[in-house]
């Protein structure tokens, strides 16, 4: 006989040894594989347990079954050895090498399974090196965080699972769910219900709520965005903010979510703005609000706070009008939708589709799914129907909707939409690559838009691009005079010198007055006086405080740009002690992002995916899952 083919796992092990308990050397028992003497150590740590001789018969071929484990103990001497010694007990002899020291990393844990019955018909307590899901579930509560430190326990990865994918917590109650939980681990035992998986997740936010709570307590400057979302048929508001810490990293947290009536107006948006900053004790550190509604715009002004538009739901403006101001392509848009919606609908078209000789060039589920009026999702409409024309033709003339075929006629004016938005994809691709975004991006994508879109139109004769460059220019009107925006761009190093000299000094006075406030604010934190003209009571301290802005602001202005893939806050933390005024400026402005939403979330599927993730929470669990999907993207390494 050969050696064995495969390892037995310990469940096998253990049930082998109770019911053959008088002839333990028949067994063929491979320990390296047994699970209830394996201790918690890294792959390349793991020791080779040693062959030892059996007693009894040997095994054909000449080997001997293994049967001790640690030198001379025997296998059942093992399994009452496990069962009579707790796990850590340092008092254990010399022949119980399985007594570990606290200090050690390797622990067994207990787990009480609903059907681990021997086969013999004993009752056995399994021993694994892995937790139960349910003491896995029970160990963010019963292990208490560092709360000096402000550090939280990591949740078990049960609960990663739950909180990163947004899933219901009804999935615990799932007959699939609970039978591939016992399939990987027999031996495990799943939460009874919701309720206990609830309590943790309820406990979990509110020391997360106290973690971000205390980061917000050491910035002084703070954004809001606010996202107004669906879970059928609720209408839910989520509000979030953004700031620059102290290692000049961009933060966002989701503060809460909250349903909403269609009814509400601008005023009773700004109340709940109001009421959320006041419970999270920012209310006074807020500057701005980013939002992609218009008609709240004069309610935030009375609340003290500035209106950003958002910059996507600029983009989506831009290429509905240039739809709009082109009838005859209107018409074409509509016939695209058309096609696309019947083919979702239609099994026999779908499956001619897949027929078709030729491979699809774009998948074809992304055909059948972008029906919105976003930008990006008509982008992506057309250039599926322009890249598989033959194949879509084909279908629809099999089934006799030949009235729905794209024409030679009409193929050049969808190739041409297709090619004028395509920058606009390109800018919001590299966008997307971060979870947000600076409005420091917008004045320099708003001037080079329209640039390519009109080397577009004058090489190609291409119409809908003249469109899009008008329409685009209307939007982007004296953006420069955007002392926000414009300050932003100064202060990003990447761009400092896209801004025109004249525009740099219309602004140049708000800045240094910007420099002054805030040095003022931070005057009680900032080192003693080099001299009595420096001290804030000075009659001269004013003049001082304005010549050293100036001087500063030059020398800023005189550095050299960064690189485009560099990260301008990583400059400003390097730098931020030669431009000890200009960099509290530029933490107050950087810290204004571009979107209300993440740019992954407007311009890609990705914002149809959290969609139909959200909608499937339980009401009463939206609130807490959205804050904690948010918190643990922004501190994964707790």
């Amino acid at each position: 006989m050969s050696r064995y083919q495969r390892r037995r796992s310990p469940q096998e092990n253990i049930a082998a040894c109770s019911s053959r308990p008088d002839d333990i050397s028949s067994s063929h028992v491979d320990i390296h594989s047994t699970q209830a003497w394996t201790h918690d150590v890294a792959p390349h740590q793991t020791q080779k347990m040693p062959r030892v001789k059996s007693e009894g018969n040997s095994a054909p071929g000449g080997h001997q079954p293994n049967r001790k484990f640690h030198g001379n103990q025997s296998l059942q001497q093992n399994i009452t050895a496990c069962s009579s010694t707790p796990v850590g007990n340092t008092s254990s002899t010399k022949g119980q090498p399985h007594a570990e020291t606290p200090d050690k990393k390797t622990k067994l844990t207990r787990v009480n399974s609903e059907d681990n019955t021997a086969p013999s018909g004993q009752s056995m307590k399994r021993y694994s090196r892995n937790k139960s899901l349910q003491q896995n579930v029970a160990s963010c509560s019963s292990v208490p965080g560092d709360e000096a430190s402000g550090v939280i326990p990591n949740p078990n990865p049960f609960i990663t699972m739950i909180v990163t994918d947004l899933l219901p917590l009804s999935i615990i109650e799932g007959i699939g769910f609970r039978k591939f939980m016992r399939g990987m681990n027999p031996g495990c035992s799943i939460p009874s219900g919701m309720p206990s998986l609830r309590s943790e997740l309820v406990q979990l936010h509110e020391q997360a709520k106290l973690k971000v709570k205390a980061s917000l307590d050491d910035v002084s400057d703070i954004v809001l965005t606010l996202e107004s979302w669906t879970r059928a048929p609720d209408p839910y508001l989520t509000v979030r903010c953004h700031y620059i810490d102290r290692n000049w990293e961009l933060k966002s947290h989701v503060l809460e979510s909250t349903e909403f009536s269609a009814q509400q107006t601008g005023d009773d948006f700004v109340d709940q703005l109001i009421r959320i900053s006041k419970e999270w004790n920012i209310k006074e550190k807020i500057n701005f609000v980013v939002t992609d509604r218009s008609n709240i715009s004069h309610s935030l002004e009375s609340a003290g706070w500035k209106h950003i538009p958002c910059f996507a739901n600029i983009l989506d403006q831009v290429v509905t009008d240039a739809l709009k101001g082109d009838p005859a392509f209107e018409t074409l848009h509509k016939k695209c939708n058309d096609i696309v919606r019947f083919l979702h609908c239609n099994t026999k078209a779908t499956s001619r589709l897949r027929q078709f000789p030729a491979p699809l060039k774009l998948p074809q589920l992304q055909l059948l799914k972008n029906l919105d009026s976003k930008w990006n999702s008509t982008f992506c409409m057309l250039q599926t129907l322009l890249q598989n024309q033959e194949a879509i033709n084909s279908a629809l003339l099999h089934i006799g909707k030949g009235t729905l075929c794209l024409n030679e006629c009409e193929m050049p004016k969808i190739r041409n939409a297709v090619s004028a938005l395509q920058p606009f994809s390109n800018a919001t691709s590299e966008m997307s690559v971060e979870s947000f975004t600076s409005v420091s991006n917008i004045i320099p994508l708003m001037r080079l838009l329209p640039q390519q879109i009109q080397d577009l139109a004058q090489k190609e004769e291409n119409t809908f691009a003249n469109l899009l460059k008008k329409h685009c220019a209307k939007r982007s009107v004296d953006i420069e005079d955007n002392y926000r925006l414009a300050a932003s761009t100064f202060l990003d190093a990447r761009f400092k010198n896209v801004l025109p000299k004249n525009i740099v000094e219309m602004h140049k006075d708000r800045l240094i007055k910007d420099m002054q406030n805030l040095g003022l604010t931070c005057q009680s934190n900032a080192k003693a006086p080099a001299s009595m003209d420096d001290h804030p009571r000075s009659v001269w301290a004013p003049l001082v405080r304005q010549t050293k802005c100036e001087e500063e602001l030059c020398r800023y202005a005189a550095e050299k740009t960064i690189p485009l893939n560099e990260n301008p806050l990583t400059w400003w933390r390097s730098n931020k002690e030669r431009f000890p005024h200009l960099h509290r400026v530029a933490r107050k402005y950087l810290g204004i992002v571009s979107t209300s939403v993440p740019p992954a979330q407007a311009f890609s599927k990705a914002g149809k995916v959290l969609s139909l993730r959200r909608s499937h929470l339980e009401p009463e669990n939206v609130d807490m899952m959205l804050f904690l999907n948010s918190y643990y993207g922004c501190f994964p390494k707790l």
